[in-house]
């Protein structure tokens, strides 16, 4: 039963170690049930919490056409996209889900694409959207609290975004120095995310997410993990803003 705290107050509190009146519980916006079920959770003094964004992200240069299939086969909707850079064309295609998106092509095929990968990846500009969030903010009033996209660091985003991880395995073996090219390139871009976050309405970010230690390894995870995270908690922190890293699997 709520007190005189509202539910979105007590999870304030514990983000920015208070006292909360009473032991908050939180749920995703997108996994709240409808009908008398959703009225019983909100009754019971849930806070949602709202996925949300403080940016969006265009191309300055780069031509950027997407398509969308529905197979017969196993009834699902692909997304396709193509990628034009003066260096060649890049491909992906994602699995459309009803929560989630599978990328089930990577645009790294082979060694000839890093070049058309660094131009995309600083052809990227990020734009704030902050009456966006604001307005998810809103959404619950004091029942909810809107938290921005998780943010990826650099090598998550080079193993599961771009290459996939056999290709990644390969790479590392015989290209690293072109694989670390990218990582610097996304360092640098993850500054600009950063410092949009820093002046954005969010209270809290999580900086770093779904990391699964058995397929990252040690070596890796305190090499580029550890520098990328710490970076952004030392940055956000000068902001007051609260950082969070969401780990799965065995963190032994």
């Amino acid at each position: 039963i709520m007190g005189k705290m509202s539910p979105r107050r007590c999870v304030e509190e514990v983000l920015h170690h208070g006292s909360p009146e009473y032991i908050p519980f939180a749920i995703w916006n997108n996994k709240l049930p409808e009908g008398s079920i959703k009225e019983e959770i909100l009754s019971a003094g849930a806070c949602v919490i709202v996925k949300s964004h403080v940016y969006k992200e265009s191309l300055n240069h780069v031509k950027k056409e997407e398509s969308f299939v529905k197979t017969n086969d196993d009834e699902h909707t692909r997304k396709h996209i193509v990628y034009y850079t003066p260096f060649g064309e890049l491909e992906e295609t994602m699995l459309v889900g009803s929560s989630s998106d599978w990328r089930e092509k990577y645009i790294f095929n082979d060694s000839n694409d890093y070049n058309a990968i660094k131009f995309l990846l600083n052809d990227i500009q990020y734009i704030p959207c902050f009456d966006l969030f604001l307005h998810d903010d809103s959404i619950y009033g004091d029942q909810g609290l809107a938290r921005p996209d998780s943010e990826k660091s650099p090598m998550f985003q080079i193993m599961y975004d771009i290459m996939g991880l056999m290709n990644f395995a390969v790479e590392w073996l015989e290209h690293q120095n072109k694989v670390l090219e990218l990582y610097e390139i996304l360092m640098n871009k993850r500054k600009e995310k950063l410092k949009i976050i820093a002046d954005s309405p969010a209270q809290y970010a999580v900086i770093d997410g779904n990391l699964v230690m058995n397929v990252i390894g040690k070596e890796r995870f305190n090499a580029f993990y550890i520098p990328a995270i710490t970076e952004a908690c030392n940055f956000l922190h000068g902001y007051n803003k609260v950082t969070g890293v969401h780990l799965d699997g065995n963190n032994r």
